[in-house]
């Protein structure tokens, strides 16, 4: 029987519903950093404010699509997935960060089944966004028991909330500076920001924080180095 593919897992729905919150989120701080930059001569926060939005724009540009076939070619790479009479043991003939999946030692239906492997090329053709195509393929890899999958799609999403948080810290810092020039346009700009993130909802963000701009830059740093690899 063919496998339905509009039917999704009972939990992959709230976690599609926060992913898109976060991207919301992420969209309204870049958009604000993009407006106010020219207006803030403090060089070491404007220096900041164009490296978060360096990372920003890499991470949003980050497509699963591309995730998931380089995840794939990775763990296919000298292992035939399932098992051959080459070797003594099914486990042989896969990698061991597959050891987590139903189908380790077996044979691996993502890569195998060409049922499996045709509904993931349709997810990836017709899904009109990315966060859709995300939601899809981790349907599809709780469907297929696909761990190593559902961890690479895990970590797409969970790029985003830093990422947030780093930009939330910029922004307040941005208002602060620029409610201190003067009354101009940027102030009002900065003025309504501020109201729609509070509606947002992004996260409370401690006070001092805002202060260590040197502290922010070695986050980001971090960031950088660690979450984004870039």
């Amino acid at each position: 029987m063919p496998i339905d593919t509009n039917v999704g897992s009972p939990n992959s729905r709230p976690d599609h519903e926060q992913h898109k919150r976060q991207q919301q989120r992420l969209s309204h701080i870049e958009e604000e950093l993009l407006d106010m930059r020219p207006d803030i001569h403090d060089e070491d926060l404007r220096r900041a404010i164009s490296k978060w939005l360096l990372i920003a724009t890499r991470a949003r540009a980050g497509d699963a699509e591309e995730h998931v076939s380089s995840l794939l070619a990775e763990i296919r790479r000298d292992n035939p997935m399932y098992r051959t009479r080459e070797y003594d043991s099914g486990d042989a003939c896969f990698p061991d960060r597959c050891k987590d999946c139903e189908h380790y030692g077996v044979a691996c239906p993502v890569v195998t089944d060409n049922d499996q492997i045709d509904r993931r090329e349709r997810i990836m053709e017709t899904a009109d966004s990315q966060s859709e195509l995300r939601r899809q393929l981790r349907d599809y890899a709780i469907d297929n028991g696909c761990v190593v999958l559902q961890e690479e799609l895990t970590n797409i999403a969970e790029t985003v909330q830093p990422l947030v948080e780093h930009g939330q810290l910029l922004l307040m810092a941005a208002q602060d500076v620029v409610f201190f020039q003067d009354e101009s346009e940027a102030v009002a700009r900065a003025r309504a920001a501020k109201e729609t993130l509070e509606d947002l909802s992004v996260g409370s963000v401690a006070a001092d924080n805002l202060d260590d701009l040197d502290d922010l830059e070695s986050q980001l740093d971090a960031a950088e180095e660690t979450e984004w690899g870039y």
